[in-house]
């Protein structure tokens, strides 16, 4: 019994540091020219796809400009690194509803930005 308790303590603690069952993707998932891809889907409170969102990429060095789809997508190819995302203009009739800038983790991130439609 001792020895089953220990086995299933360590498949729990490989899962958490896998990222077993987490939201978004987990694992580090590098093109054939070794480029990760980062989305961010922005939607309205009731899932509306909002289109036309500013997005930043950037590192320590520069940014990159990403504007999101009619799918409500902003999709940015780019080396494996931790990426400081950030909000800078969002269509009218819509405000964020939530944080403006976040870190990605290199290789690893999908997200979802929250928005809310101003005066209804």
């Amino acid at each position: 019994m001792k020895k089953l308790s220990m086995l299933l303590a360590l498949l729990l603690l490989l899962c958490c540091l896998t990222g077993c069952g987490g939201a978004g993707k987990s694992a580090d998932q590098r093109d054939a020219e070794g480029l990760c891809t980062y989305t961010v889907s922005c939607l309205g409170q009731n899932g509306e796809r909002v289109e036309g969102v500013m997005i930043n990429f950037c590192t320590d060095s520069m940014c990159t400009p990403v504007i999101s789809d009619e799918q409500g997508e902003a999709v940015f190819t780019g080396p494996a690194e931790a990426y400081h995302v950030q909000i800078v203009t969002v269509p009218e009739g819509w405000e964020l509803a939530g944080e403006e800038e976040w870190i990605t983790e290199p290789c690893s991130q999908s997200f979802r930005i929250s928005f809310r439609e101003v005066g209804k």
